[in-house]
């Protein structure tokens, strides 16, 4: 039994059955696997504005010389002193887009402000408000900027965002990073603009991600990190502290019977 070839070659396969489930090579892991020179500079192209469209949450600061005497915006005046990233503060003194894209602000009433990137919104509001405050200044951002990361990464969701420009890397480490199991080779970016519905594929391995368009996000971008083939097929990566532990006990097993 102890010389028995069968014995052997049963044992041969179960280690290198062990080693192939314990290990997986780092070029399934890894991100931007391009090599390097000594410093790699990559010069995206012009970033697109994020415009102000119906549905938008907005928050507005208004701030002028005469606050004190023009007490018009007392609610605002008091939020000075909050966490401009805590969403639900900010969310409750913003300002909702309506569907014809206009919005209701104090003084002002209703004005358009759809189809506007931030820095011309707040210009449009400066000049509107000069009439009632001397050199008022105005502060808005988005409430709202969601998106949808969804598959093989640790914590799937919807994340709101508050950057201005938001990258598909930091995306991803709001969702935990992709998993073990995730293909970095086929990362879904679902992009939905002017009623139409675009589906890209996305190398997270290659360098010349920088250059692309879809390396920075925009607001209701769906993320989907499809499965490596090992998941699709059943195969398991197996913790290598259980594998170390396989490995001893068949040792011993063998030894035993030498």
């Amino acid at each position: 039994m102890k010389n028995s070839p069968t014995f052997k070659a049963m044992f041969a396969f179960l280690i290198v059955v062990i080693t192939g489930y314990s290990c997986i090579s780092s070029k399934k892991i890894d991100y931007l696997q391009d090599p390097p020179e000594s410093v790699s500079t990559y010069k995206s192209g012009v970033l697109k504005d994020n415009v102000i469209k119906p549905g938008d949450e907005l928050y507005i600061r208004v701030s002028s010389f005469d606050d004190i005497a023009h007490n018009f915006f007392s609610a605002q005046s008091s939020s000075n002193n909050m966490n401009y990233g805590n969403e639900t503060s900010v969310a409750l003194i913003s300002y909702t887009v309506n569907s014809s894209g206009y919005i209701d602000f104090p003084i002002l009433g209703q004005f358009l402000i759809k189809d506007l990137n931030i820095d011309e919104a707040s210009e449009k509001m400066k000049v509107l408000l000069s009439e009632y405050f001397n050199q008022p200044t105005v502060l808005i951002r988005f409430v709202n900027k969601r998106i949808t990361i969804l598959g093989e990464v640790r914590v799937p969701g919807t994340y709101i965002f508050t950057k201005d420009h938001l990258n598909i890397l930091e995306a991803l480490a709001l969702a935990g990073d992709i998993t073990i199991h995730g293909n970095r080779n086929q990362v879904n970016l679902i992009r939905s603009q002017d009623g139409v519905t675009t589906n890209t594929m996305v190398n997270m391995t290659r360098d010349d991600l920088f250059l692309t368009e879809n390396y920075y996000l925009r607001s209701d971008d769906i993320i989907y990190v499809k499965s490596r083939n090992s998941v699709k097929w059943g195969v398991i990566s197996v913790p290598i502290n259980i594998a170390f532990g396989t490995v001893t006990t068949a040792l011993l097993i063998y030894s035993f019977f030498q």
